[in-house]
């Protein structure tokens, strides 16, 4: 999280062992930022099982917990990545459905503040997420939606590097 938030702030990444301040999408130490955002996303459900899960933690497990929390929320915040975010929000929901009332309150809080940094300040997320929500309003047909949206590609792509390694992934670069 930390990494990511440097990155976020003061525009750098590594490729190849080489420093660049190219990005102003977090990566972390992976290839691509969308890379980092599913790590994330996975992580921030295992950190807030962890937080939440067993009630006999000694305080610094607490603090642990809970900065692993944070650090993966982070993570999915600074690599502007639409998809985990959304996907990140949806399984926080069905948490809360699904939860006792200590979960859904702490989960109901994390989601608040989650939509509130994402939605309302003016920044790269809030702008992407107008541009892709005005596009499928103005789209008449399925395939003037898959037109506007040529990651579609991309996302199939990522499937498939999914269903080859699904474990341990392709890599840290």
């Amino acid at each position: 999280g930390v990494v990511c938030l440097s990155q976020k702030l003061f525009l750098w990444r590594v490729l190849n062992g080489e420093l660049l301040r190219d990005t102003h999408r977090a990566q972390g130490f992976f290839s691509h930022p969308l890379t980092l955002a599913y790590v994330a996303g996975i992580a921030f459900f295992l950190q807030l099982a962890l937080v939440l899960g067993n009630k006999t933690k000694s305080t610094t497990e607490k603090v642990l917990f809970s900065s692993g929390l944070v650090g993966a929320f982070l993570m999915i915040y600074t690599s502007n990545s639409r998809t985990v975010q959304v996907a990140v929000m949806l399984l926080g929901l069905t948490t809360m459905a699904m939860a006792t009332k200590k979960v859904k309150q702490v989960t109901a809080v994390a989601l608040i503040g989650g939509v509130l940094l994402t939605v309302f300040p003016n920044n790269n997320i809030s702008r992407r997420l107008s541009k892709t929500f005005d596009k499928i309003e103005s789209a008449d047909t399925l395939e003037q939606i898959q037109e506007s949206f040529p990651r579609v590609g991309f996302w199939r792509t990522h499937v498939a590097l999914i269903k080859d390694r699904p474990i341990l992934g392709h890599g840290v670069h």
